[in-house]
């Protein structure tokens, strides 16, 4: 009898024992097929034992995978005492496609983000609305809210108001510094009304001559812009380091026009005099409707009338309260309450509006002046001194600007107006918190409203 040729026989077994071992490897596989819907492999040796993903069969991952495969085995035997070993492993099946469904959605979810960043960076036109819920702010919106977060940081220089239509605009960043006193009835302040131009003054401060309790405005028969300070009006101050004078941007003439607006202003103060007579306290309000904080006008000669005291002040609602001390630095910020003074005025405004944008048509001394809409008080020992420092960040447009001057402005309108939310609701939220400031209550509110500076960065401070 002819034996069976190496075809007819080796081929065959060879081929059946093939087909054996590889659905018995398969089998061994599904009872460990969860750990896979984890995305984790697990090693074996070089028997072809179970599937093995390369650079997995050494070190800690060998061990890691002997770990997560006695837990595994731990928790379905638990679950078996409950429900039975079929039925546990059914159970833990559905739990580990689950679990792996949500970590897929996750990865899937992270890599369309990553495509974001490029695009804002080259667009920097709008604020992005993330799969996880979270709103990004774009570039030009994430200066915009350091602005008042960080006023007088030089990281925001040549911030823009992020809202249509972005033209090309100068933008500029003025400031004042300097010192005052607490007057002689123990009641200092500094206020402020923001300005555009340079030859107007903004900023109002009390002398150690200054005999009222009360917050009032330059006496109408002393130069407003020269004002020394006395015994019933505070000194004031120019903000020099602006650009454009009174007459410069109030013109009216062809090829000449000059337009600002102010795009976040900010005041604060803080006591420097001596540690033996700290004390008192600081009162800061900013106006949320822009309204005249200081009271009537009135001569050199008489008493301010109208202006609030700390008491009247203590009863506003917007009203910040702290305690005078070395660490405590009391911070107040400006803002718009209509929509159209965070835009250029337009050639049929006031000369008032285009000097003073939040000005509300109110004047002072002449119709050159508006009056302050945010002040800081301070009580305590009378003489003792104690710095402040003011910071506007004003746009120009127009044709009187000089061309080379101009950077490209970019607008977003999500992010302007979710910012602009926030800042007014920190804003009352300063006021009801006595042992906040208006930084953790923006951060706070940017925060609660899920609004990032990154795709997964909450502001922190």
């Amino acid at each position: 009898m002819q034996e069976p040729t190496g075809w007819g026989f080796g081929e065959g077994f060879s081929e059946g024992l093939y087909f054996h071992q590889k659905r018995k490897r398969v089998e061994e596989a599904d009872e460990l097929d969860d750990i896979h819907h984890f995305g984790v492999g697990y090693s074996s040796d070089n028997s072809g034992d179970g599937p093995r993903k390369s650079g997995r069969g050494k070190g800690k991952k060998r061990n890691n995978g002997f770990t997560k495969d006695v837990l595994r085995s731990a928790l379905k035997e638990s679950m078996a005492g409950f429900v039975g070993p079929t039925l546990a492993k059914v159970a833990y099946k559905v739990g580990a496609n689950q679990v792996g469904n949500i970590k897929r959605k996750v990865r899937k979810a992270k890599k369309e983000v990553s495509k974001m960043p490029m695009s804002i960076s080259r667009s920097n036109a709008r604020s992005i609305a993330l799969p996880n819920g979270n709103l990004m702010l774009s570039d030009v919106s994430k200066k915009y809210i350091q602005s008042f977060l960080d006023p007088f940081n030089q990281s925001v220089l040549g911030v823009g108001v992020p809202r249509p239509g972005s033209m090309p605009s100068y933008k500029v960043t003025g400031f004042i510094r300097g010192t005052g006193s607490i007057g002689t009835l123990g009641v200092g302040f500094v206020s402020i009304s923001p300005c555009v131009v340079n030859d107007r003054s903004c900023v109002f401060y009390t002398t150690s001559a200054y005999a009222s309790t009360q917050v009032s405005q330059s006496s109408s028969d002393v130069n407003a812009d020269t004002n020394p300070g006395s015994a019933t009006s505070p000194a004031s101050v120019l903000m020099t380091n602006l650009p454009y004078t009174q007459a410069q941007v109030t013109s009216s003439t062809n090829g000449t026009i000059i337009e600002g607006r102010i795009v976040s202003c900010s005041l604060k103060m803080y006591y420097t005099g001596t540690k033996l007579n700290e004390s008192g306290q600081y009162y800061s309000y900013s106006d949320p409707t822009c309204d005249v904080i200081c009271g009537g006008t009135h001569l050199d000669a008489v008493q301010g009338t109208g202006g609030p005291t700390t008491a009247l002040l203590a009863q506003k609602d917007g009203c910040e309260i702290t305690h005078v001390s070395g660490n405590t630095e009391p911070r107040l910020i400006v803002i718009s309450s209509d929509a159209f003074e965070n835009d250029y005025p337009r050639d049929n405004s006031t000369t008032l509006r285009k000097m003073f944008p939040y000005s509300q048509n109110n004047t002072m001394v002449d119709g050159n002046h508006a009056p302050p809409v945010a002040v800081i008080m301070i009580t305590g020992v009378a003489s003792q001194p104690f710095y402040f420092e003011a910071v506007t960040h004003v746009e120009y447009a127009g044709a009187g600007v000089v061309q080379s001057l101009l950077s490209e402005s970019k607008s977003d309108v999500v992010g302007f107006d979710s910012i602009q939310c926030v800042i007014a609701r920190a804003q009352r939220a300063a006021a009801n918190d006595p042992r906040s400031n208006i930084n953790k209550c923006i951060i706070r509110e940017l925060n609660a409203e899920k609004i990032t500076h990154g795709l997964s960065g909450k502001y922190s401070r």
